[in-house]
């Protein structure tokens, strides 16, 4: 999905977010304070397969399935939705030889950007 019209343009260069108390606790949807903007506690990639890249983390909101996910650096302009349980993910395919910083940012429905995110893809 690419978007014509994405929210904000940002280059940011920052490092993997884990939500480690999210890992500790076993838990998969953690209920986040009324009115704060939304967090990504985890980002990251795999290759399944060929050129074809999956792109996905989790995010903590109080309305998760009302976010937004925007893409920058190797996919400027691409956006993506979040479910009810704060996942996200979106597939694209990269060209042969492809290197560099795949950022994120998180967007609610009252327009509250969470803090970018970013993880680097080589191919």
């Amino acid at each position: 999905m690419k978007s014509a019209n994405i929210f904000y343009q940002f280059y940011v260069r920052a490092s993997l977010v884990i939500a480690i108390c999210m890992t500790i606790m076993g838990t998969s949807t953690v209920q986040a304070e009324d009115d704060l903007p939304p967090e990504i506690t985890y980002f990251s990639w795999y290759n399944p397969m060929g050129n074809y890249f999956v792109f996905y983390g989790t995010i903590l909101d109080e309305q998760p399935q009302g976010c937004t996910i925007a893409l920058g650096g190797v996919l400027r302009g691409y956006y993506t939705s979040v479910d009810e349980t704060g996942y996200f993910y979106i597939v694209a395919e990269l060209p042969d030889d492809t290197m560099g910083d795949v950022d994120a940012i998180a967007v609610d429905a009252g327009l509250q950007v969470s803090e970018p995110v970013g993880t680097f893809v080589f191919f």
